[in-house]
């Protein structure tokens, strides 16, 4: 038995123990300093003044709206290093993911893909019972990808389904035919228990057993623990196996909008239900935004980004994005009436940063 001064040394050692990088399990996060994982309190601060100043709709006079963002929350090596808040009411308050929730519905099928319990790969129909959305056969992979807008076949043309009723609620009836379990019951207890998610969390309105286009509600960092899920390639603190194999999150996050006898992706943006930020040399094809709209991509992805990006988006301006190459995850949320240069807006303010601003330079002033 260890005597009671070494006990004593003992937990004060363990006390003093950087956050696990896998996050914080169940528990609350670890809160650490910026300088501990080598950033810049003041460019922080700086980065979080642009993104509240600069992200509400232009008025006429050229001025921005104020007070459309909510909050701006930092993970760094599995530690919380920064967050700000519009007010303490958003920051203890669940608000609306919107499309957030399609990221959160591909982590359900990754789960059921992990277990054995689903092949992505399978004509839905045939395998599951489940009839298609076209009147051709498609299977998981091809749904979560969003390219069944062709008339002849998956990959001909891209299309974001916003609201779920073109093909991506058909992953709901999918799931208990491959599984025996309902969609709402694998979240529950495969993620948001072991997750740690707050109390605020909710996937009912409406519940994933019928939607996974939206629905889902949290605090800023609710979401973050998800991403950080993704950022672990499955694996989280406290959980002996990954929950998500790092296979299939390597599908989540690399373009899946090809299909033979197409050559290009029809939306090399996307993976599994997943926004993408790709080389599209490696990746040829048009990025598409979720107007459904060819866009000058730097209008609506990152400037200078690394090309390993990855991010769940939502209506009105919610952004949860990790980064790879930075051991990061990014969250802003709030309330914009017109989002389209939010995505944009959060990284071009943190690259000084992260020091990794590409060729743009930092646009924070």
């Amino acid at each position: 038995m260890l005597p009671f001064r070494s006990i004593i040394l003992c937990s004060l050692a363990a006390g003093s123990l950087g956050a696990d990088i896998l996050g914080p399990g169940a528990g609350p996060w670890k809160v650490e300093t910026p300088a501990e994982h080598g950033l810049d309190a003041a460019l922080l601060d700086a980065a979080k003044e642009n993104i509240f100043a600069n992200a509400g709709p232009l008025r006429t006079n050229g001025t921005r709206v104020p007070n459309t963002r909510g909050c701006l929350v930092i993970i760094k090596d599995g530690a919380l290093v920064y967050e700000k808040y519009r007010s303490d009411a958003y920051k203890h308050t669940g608000h609306q993911g919107w499309s957030m929730t399609k990221t959160l519905g591909a982590l359900i099928a990754g789960w059921a893909v992990t277990h054995s319990k689903l092949d992505i790969d399978k004509d839905i129909t045939k395998t599951y019972g489940v009839k298609s959305p076209k009147s051709y056969p498609v299977t998981s992979r091809q749904i979560m990808s969003q390219s069944l807008y062709g008339k002849h076949g998956p990959g001909e043309r891209w299309w974001y389904d916003a609201a779920g009723t073109e093909w991506i609620n058909y992953m709901a009836k999918v799931l208990p035919a491959a599984t025996g379990k309902n969609a709402s019951q694998i979240w529950i207890e495969e993620f948001q228990t072991p997750l740690g998610l707050s109390e605020d969390f909710q996937w009912s309105d409406p519940s994933a057993d019928y939607t996974w286009a939206y629905g889902s509600r949290g605090t800023c960092r609710d979401y973050a623990r998800i991403m950080q899920l993704i950022l672990n390639k499955g694996r989280w603190k406290g959980v002996s196996k990954p929950i998500v194999s790092a296979e299939y999150v390597h599908a989540m996050v690399t373009p899946q909008t090809k299909y033979a006898p197409y050559t290009n992706y029809s939306n090399p943006c996307y993976g599994l239900l997943t926004w993408l930020h790709p080389d599209t040399e490696k990746f040829p094809g048009t990025c598409l935004v979720p107007m459904n709209q060819t866009t000058p991509r730097d209008d609506e992805f990152p400037l200078g980004a690394p090309h390993d990006m990855f991010a769940a988006e939502g209506m009105s301006g919610q952004v949860a994005m990790a980064l790879p190459r930075h051991n990061a995850v990014v969250v802003s949320m709030g309330d914009n009436a017109d989002p389209s240069h939010i995505f944009p807006l959060i990284y071009s303010s943190l690259c000084e940063t992260f020091g990794d601003c590409g060729s743009i330079g930092s646009i924070v002033v």
